[in-house]
C-alpha cells in the first residue's frame, strides 16, 4: 500500500505554494516531466513531487488509446483503505486530462508505487 500524505510546516508550505496560482503556473507545464526523469533515475523508487512535497506518487498507465502506445502518468495517490484515489484535476484547467479520457474509455490500468504494480 502506498504511504501517507507527510505532515510539518515544510511540507505544508510546499503544498499550499504548489497550489498558488503562481505554483500551478510554474509547475503545471514542468512537474510531470521532471516526476518521469526522476522516477528514471531513481529506477522507479522516487520521484521530486513525493521527495518535495511528501506525498506519494503512483505511475498509472492506462490502456493505449488512438496511438496505440500505453503511456505512463506520474499522479498523486491517496490511500483509501485498500484502494487508491487519484484525481483528474489537470491543475484546476476546464477540461480533463487525456489520461482520464482513456481510462473512462476503458478502466483496465496498472498502477506503479514503488517498482511494485
Amino acid at each position: 500500500m502506498i504511504d501517507e500524505p507527510r505532515t510539518g510546516w515544510l511540507y505544508a508550505a510546499l503544498r499550499k505554494i504548489t497550489a498558488s496560482r503562481v505554483g500551478i503556473w510554474l509547475f503545471s507545464p514542468t512537474l510531470h516531466l521532471l516526476d518521469r526523469a526522476t522516477l528514471a533515475l531513481s529506477m522507479g523508487n522516487a520521484t521530486l513531487s513525493g521527495f518535495l512535497g511528501g506525498v506519494s506518487v503512483v505511475t498509472v498507465t492506462p490502456s493505449a488509446g488512438r496511438t496505440g502506445k500505453a503511456r505512463s502518468v506520474p499522479l498523486f495517490g491517496i490511500p483509501a483503505g485498500e484502494a487508491i484515489i487519484v484525481i483528474a484535476s489537470n491543475w484546476g484547467r476546464p477540461h480533463n486530462p487525456s489520461w482520464y479520457r482513456r481510462l473512462k474509455a476503458d478502466p483496465r490500468v496498472a498502477v506503479t508505487y514503488r517498482n511494485r504494480t
